[in-house]
């Protein structure tokens, strides 16, 4: 069939971008709704499933807090511009699918969570922490990527371990290396990571690390950050999940906060 769009591309930019864009981002590609290997952004499902794409459009995504384009009253002109516009977004993903599985790779894949220690574990002593939490890179190497040289070099969660925040510079080969235990066997992560996965990791630290001391300081208070932009930027694509006051989604329990 067809699917070619009777709908104005340029006109359909305007929309997309007053209701899509803090979402979906300008190109279209900040959200995947497939997976590294197959990812499916706007500009897929507009061009390969125009139909699909109405629909939702017009209803809602299943479990995302999407708009409808019914209750904002969009035409079906509105609709057939947005659709038209959505065929030119980018195909590919805005960002590599790392970070995910830097934080907490098996619920980034769907695999199941780890019980046993990451076998580097045993090499240090002071982070007590057991099982599922050892097999996180974030738990050797910080959320600041500097290890112990970083916030992770003092306190409950120190192990001892180095940065990777330096290791952007490394070649691909390098870093592949490192991940699928070539350069130390105990940091093996080739049974658990396919070769995709572990690309993303790479491209995850070679393009997408940053250094957070410019504007965090190490006693965790800001630098020179402006909390009414910055209650802008969260209102217009934070609070859709989060709330506006934040507390809509716990990841922690009532009696502890996630680390």
């Amino acid at each position: 069939a067809d699917k070619t769009p009777k709908g104005n591309a340029a006109a359909g930019k305007p929309q997309y971008e007053k209701v899509c864009i803090n979402c979906h981002g300008p190109n279209g590609n900040a959200i995947n709704f497939g997976d590294l290997a197959v990812p499916e952004l706007v500009g897929h499902v507009a061009a390969d499933n125009p139909w699909e794409f109405i629909h939702k459009v017009r209803f809602g995504q299943p479990g995302w807090p999407m708009p409808s384009g019914i209750t904002n009253e969009w035409t079906s002109q509105d609709f057939a511009n947005v659709l038209a516009y959505g065929q030119t977004l980018s195909k590919a993903p805005a960002l590599s699918g790392g970070g995910p599985l830097y934080d907490a790779w098996w619920e980034a894949i769907g695999a199941e969570k780890p019980t046993t220690d990451q076998p580097l574990w045993k090499t240090q002593t002071t982070n007590t922490r057991k099982g599922a939490d050892t097999w996180r890179c974030k738990e050797c190497h910080g959320w600041d990527y500097k290890g112990v040289k970083g916030a992770y070099g003092s306190g409950s969660h120190k192990t001892g371990f180095v940065g990777i925040l330096d290791s952007a510079s490394k070649s691909t080969d390098d870093l592949t290396a490192w991940l699928t235990g070539k350069k130390n066997p105990n940091h093996d992560f080739s049974k658990q990571l396919n070769d995709v996965q572990v690309k993303a990791l790479v491209v995850f630290i070679q393009k997408e690390l940053t250094d957070t001391a410019p504007f965090i300081n190490a006693d965790k208070t800001i630098k020179g950050g402006d909390p009414a932009k910055g209650k802008t930027k969260f209102n217009a694509t934070c609070a859709a999940c989060h709330g506006q006051d934040g507390k809509k989604i716990n990841f922690g329990d009532q009696a502890i906060l996630h680390p």
